[in-house]
């Protein structure tokens, strides 16, 4: 009987122990990857228009979810379902928790469903070509109108 006893006590600590280091061993859940928006890329500042919040901006020329809230100085974004911030409106994106989702752009999201309408790379890219291409044009009308006294006046480049 001793001896049984001393074989239940072994075997009962063996799985015991197999169990515990089972747990041990259980991987992690697999981490899930949030694709974050791209940093916008524009020529100029996007122009800021008022909301029904007075430290609410909207930047509708970057993307129609795209907010700016003039306390902290900080850019609010909708992308993916999902809320970002970034510190300047062409920097980096980072998930906001839904926690921490202000109650203005929840309200924002309740009241229209957001789509998204941000533009291309190539979009983007076209359209600062296209602003490039008037800005040399608006360059060389200048210079048409210039005399040669006011060249010659003019400063030389550095």
């Amino acid at each position: 009987m001793n001896r049984r006893w001393k074989g239940i006590v072994l075997l009962s600590s063996g799985l015991l122990l197999a169990a515990c280091v089972q747990v041990v061993q259980q991987q992690a859940p697999p981490e899930i990857k949030v694709k974050t928006p791209d940093p916008f890329f524009a020529a100029e500042d996007p122009a800021l228009e008022p909301t029904d919040q007075p430290d609410w901006l909207a930047a509708p020329s970057l993307d129609v979810s795209c907010y700016f809230y003039k306390q902290d100085k900080t850019w609010y974004r909708f992308y993916r379902n999902r809320w970002f911030q970034a510190f300047r409106w062409d920097g980096a994106w980072f998930e906001l928790p839904e926690s921490e989702v202000p109650a203005f752009l929840q309200a924002q999201a309740e009241q229209k469903p957001i789509v998204q309408k941000s533009k291309s790379k190539m979009e983007r890219l076209k359209e600062l070509e296209r602003r490039y291409e008037e800005l040399e044009q608006q360059e060389a009308e200048r210079e048409e109108g210039a005399t040669p006294s006011d060249e010659a006046d003019a400063p030389m480049p550095k």
